[in-house]
């Protein structure tokens, strides 16, 4: 059980720090080593990640496909493809119960992000693509 609540967590922090993260610093601690443990697979620099956990604008291959790697390891990616946004959203209302604010939030986020990435074929466009909405919402 403790495997689970520790897995919605770090999934729910590793998606869109707009809504979850509280602080800069607080994004950067939950998700930096989950980019770390991506960088060399996606073939990342260390700039890369860099702008990845700054929440910037992902402009190179590398950190589009960190964002990929990120959301896989996240498993907000299965098989390619983002899971569903009811499932999404499941995991967001378990971990902020009771905070409408962040529940709005997602829901927004979820709403509006998401969907942009469904009908890319690309896995790193399809990060990248979700990752600039979350940035704007």
């Amino acid at each position: 059980m403790k495997y689970l609540v520790l897995f919605v967590l770090v999934v729910v922090v590793g998606t869109f720090p707009a809504v979850l993260a509280d602080s800069d610093a607080e994004f950067k601690e939950k998700v930096g080593p989950v980019a770390k443990a991506c960088q060399a697979d996606a073939g990342a620099t260390d700039e890369d990640v860099n702008t990845y956990i700054a929440w910037e604008e992902l402009k190179t291959q590398g950190a589009k496909c960190l964002a990929k790697c990120v959301y896989e390891k996240m498993g907000l990616i299965k098989e390619g493809k983002f899971v569903s946004d009811e499932d999404i959203l499941k995991i967001y209302h378990q971990v902020y119960a009771g905070n409408e604010e962040k529940l709005a939030k997602a829901d927004n986020v979820v709403a509006k992000c998401v969907p942009l990435g469904r009908n890319e074929a690309d896995g790193c466009e399809m990060a990248a693509k979700v990752h600039a909405c979350g940035t704007q919402n």
